[in-house]
């Protein structure tokens, strides 16, 4: 018999796994997706009560059953962004989130993490040989 506790963890690992394949998706594949829309259906109602990350969640849903084009909405995507860093713990509750890259050197050193711009234009060496991209948690 699963305990109450247990079933709400479960019923937000679904809609993580729901926003998370929604994130992945453009909007006109997504419409296509008659099987996640009807999960997703399913985990958002089943979700009804919940509070907390499992109703942040539920709600970025409704928003993406309601409206498939928001999923390439900036806001919507910080918002997703940051419910689903919290889900995997990389930031607490209701924490703001930071968008960070860094490269490696042709010697193979990392440089250090640094906020990546709102312009989007990266700021490296032409010698860089990678860039990798990150979430962090925003200093409080």
């Amino acid at each position: 018999m699963t305990t109450l506790v247990e079933a709400r963890k479960e019923r937000l690992h679904v809609l993580a796994e729901m926003l998370a394949h929604a994130r992945i998706f453009v909007p006109g594949d997504l419409a296509l997706d008659t099987e996640w829309r009807s999960k997703t259906h399913a985990a958002v109602e089943a979700a009804a009560s919940e509070d907390g990350l499992a109703a942040e969640v539920r709600d970025l849903l409704k928003e993406v059953l309601a409206h498939v084009e928001i999923v390439e909405d900036a806001n919507f995507k910080r918002r997703s962004d940051r419910a689903l860093a919290e889900y995997d713990g990389i930031v607490g509750p209701g924490q703001d989130i930071v968008y960070e890259y860094r490269w490696q050197e042709a010697d193979g050193t990392w440089s250090s993490w640094r906020p990546t711009p709102n312009s989007g234009k990266l700021d490296y060496p032409s010698e860089a040989c990678e860039i990798q991209h990150r979430i962090a948690g925003a200093s409080r």
